[in-house]
């Protein structure tokens, strides 16, 4: 909302993790990360999401025991190819051995402030509707859904329900 636009998110690492910027050499640990939550990260995908993703704007939390990546997401310029303005939180993953500590909000939230630091007022993120442990951290992140229909109304108005979260179309 715009509302939120002037108050980008706190990033609060827990205890024995690191948050940092990544690069290039962490595409192998990335593609092994994806492939953790389920989802085929190639050499497209990453040649498309590098051809969109901003300066400083790939985040990773590294367990600080091991230096493994544990979770990670990206801020993209129009990577929907929706609106030219628009910058998007994507490829958000955290290594199903260390959910429930708060990773994915991490790193949404260092993505959110980098969209933000960078000037984006439109700010997007897609997900699936099943993914809500992840819709709670970005419901507290300020983000709303998009409710283009009224059948994804009504799916979110269940959604919202199942977790607990005020439904507001309104805004």
């Amino acid at each position: 909302p715009p509302s939120r636009l002037t108050q980008p998110p706190r990033v609060e690492v827990p205890d024995g993790y690191q948050l940092r910027c990544a690069d290039h050499s962490d595409q192998p640990a990335l593609v092994s990360l994806m492939a953790d939550c389920g989802w085929e990260f190639g050499a497209q995908r990453i040649e498309y999401c590098d051809s969109r993703l901003l300066p400083r704007g790939w985040f990773v939390v590294t367990q600080t025991a091991t230096s493994a990546m544990v979770g990670s997401a990206m801020s993209l310029h129009n990577y929907s190819g929706r609106s030219t303005g628009s910058g998007t939180l994507g490829w958000v993953g955290c290594h199903p051995k260390h959910r429930g500590k708060k990773i994915g909000s991490v790193v949404s939230a260092a993505v959110t402030s980098r969209l933000l630091e960078a000037g984006y007022t439109d700010i997007e993120l897609y997900t699936e509707h099943y993914r809500e442990p992840a819709i709670v951290s970005y419901f507290r992140l300020g983000y709303l859904p998009y409710l283009y229909n009224d059948a994804v109304t009504e799916l979110w108005r269940d959604v919202c329900g199942r977790i607990n979260q005020p439904f507001t179309p309104e805004h």
